[in-house]
């Protein structure tokens, strides 16, 4: 009980601090540990993003009172993002986990959908798409990412009905 009564024992009242120091203490430690197994001249050498200085820096400046803000979900990543990753994403409210990779993934697949239907299209020749509508989403942004399912979806059907019209 003295110890639970010491005022330099007492937490923060924002207990983030906390959070992120436990995590940079565990994978530190645990990263330490993993290399001390790896054998000696491996030439590997493990890292973890919590111990990055970078982050590490962002999720100190967080608030709690922050993680509560209407206009930005997940501030901490939002602050991290790369330049290149819209805003948007972090201001959708339907909380949903894509990631980065699935922005950068549905880019690389941007073009090779339209090359696709820049050749034709079965399902514009079927009446089934608008050609136009297509290229206007594959213009857009989808913060949460059900766009982009939908597309490569419309690429798969387009791809198996050639395939099918090119056996007959």
């Amino acid at each position: 009980m003295q110890y639970a009564e010491r005022a330099d024992l007492m937490l923060h009242h924002d207990r983030t601090s906390h959070q992120v120091r436990g995590a940079t203490l565990y994978h530190g430690t645990l990263v330490r540990r993993t290399e001390q197994m790896l054998p000696s001249g491996s030439g590997v050498r493990l890292v973890s993003p919590y111990l990055d200085d970078r982050v590490v820096a962002i999720a100190m400046r967080l608030r709690i009172e922050d993680r509560f803000r209407a206009d930005v979900i997940k501030p901490l990543l939002a602050a991290a993002r790369p330049e290149n990753m819209p805003i948007d994403y972090f201001q959708r409210h339907d909380k949903g986990e894509y990631s980065f990779e699935t922005f950068v993934a549905f880019s690389s697949s941007r073009d090779r959908i339209r090359s696709l239907f820049s050749e034709g299209s079965v399902l514009v020749d079927m009446g089934l798409i608008d050609p136009d509508v297509l290229n206007q989403e594959l213009s857009a942004y989808s913060p949460d990412g059900l766009v982009y399912e939908d597309l490569l979806r419309v690429e798969m059907v387009e791809r198996w009905l050639r395939s099918f019209s090119a056996t007959r």
